[in-house]
């Protein structure tokens, strides 16, 4: 005889609505994405980088699981879904006994619920009016709203604070799975790639990780850059004037630097490096007169440009 279908079904739902299963897999979570952040990863690190970074051998290793670009391995793709499956269904399973704390309140709790409660003291009052009168008064005092509750056999007060609380996992989690969510869509539908810059230079192409073009349907343009040091000359940070073109107009400008990228349709540009182009901007020429070496002076040159020396040079 083979398997109830719909017996093996509960024991899959009972298996992830479980808390265990949900925090297992939170852990695995946050135990890959650590290691997304401690190894190097395409292609945001140079290829020339990586493969200074690791031995060979390891480097194949690490591309062939991919631990070389965690955030858009199938695997871990597949982990942020069955997590995301697990708070579903832990949400689904425990919201009936949420809601009803939630919209009825247990207001009269009996013998037994008392006893079991961890701080608890009897104390005798002779006067029962003037006992719920001062429990009334104390709580008001600290800003609750006390609610007196007849039962068939006694009276008690209630009073309670903050009943949202009741709610607040479901906060928590509808934020992990919207987190969870753009994992998953910028892994599937997502792309990284590189546009190389000169100053004055402008393109719409992109390259991606495996090697292929994507062609923006704008350009983009950039008309400064440039590197701001510390006092003894290491990089405090590089910068970028961009433009966004189409159409021969410019639609959107901004200085972007290494975590304030430029945000166009949807496309994100960062700061990833900075370094020379090659190109000639300016010579600065030391310069000294044959006839009278104490004349000095100090030319800087554009391309293409000319500065007078005296009268008749040039």
């Amino acid at each position: 005889m083979g398997s109830d279908p719909r017996t093996f079904g509960q024991k899959i739902w009972r298996t992830f609505s479980s808390i265990k299963t949900g925090v297992v897999l939170l852990i695995v979570v946050v135990i890959v994405s650590a290691a997304g952040t401690v190894i190097l990863q395409r292609p945001a690190t140079e290829a020339d980088e990586i493969q200074r970074a690791y031995a060979p051998q390891t480097l194949r290793l690490l591309d062939a699981i991919g631990l070389t670009d965690v955030f858009h391995a199938w695997w871990f793709v597949l982990l942020l879904v069955l997590v995301s499956f697990s708070i579903v269904a832990a949400s689904i399973e425990r919201f009936p006994n949420a809601w009803r704390f939630y919209s009825r309140p247990y207001k009269s709790p009996d013998e037994s619920f008392r006893k079991a409660l961890p701080l608890q003291k009897r104390i005798p009052i002779e006067q029962e009016e003037a006992g719920l009168v001062a429990a009334e008064r104390g709580l008001h005092a600290i800003g609750l709203k006390p609610e007196r509750v007849v039962a068939q056999a006694h009276m008690s007060i209630f009073a309670e604070r903050h009943r949202m609380s009741e709610m607040a996992v479901y906060i928590v989690h509808a934020s992990l799975l919207l987190i969870f969510f753009g994992g998953i869509v910028d892994a599937l539908w997502g792309w990284r790639g590189f546009v190389n810059l000169t100053r004055g230079e402008q393109s719409n192409v992109v390259s991606l990780q495996n090697g292929s073009n994507k062609i923006l349907p704008f350009a983009v343009r950039c008309d400064e850059a440039g590197q701001e040091n510390y006092k003894d000359g290491t990089p405090r940070k590089w910068w970028s004037k961009l433009a966004v073109v189409k159409d021969g107009q410019d639609l959107q400008r901004k200085e972007i630097v290494v975590n304030d990228p430029l945000v166009y349709s949807g496309v994100r540009f960062y700061q990833s490096s900075y370094g020379p182009s090659g190109k000639l901007e300016t010579l600065i020429l030391d310069a000294t007169s044959s006839k009278d070496p104490t004349h000095n002076m100090r030319i800087s040159l554009a391309p293409d440009a000319t500065v007078g020396l005296d009268q008749d040079t040039s």
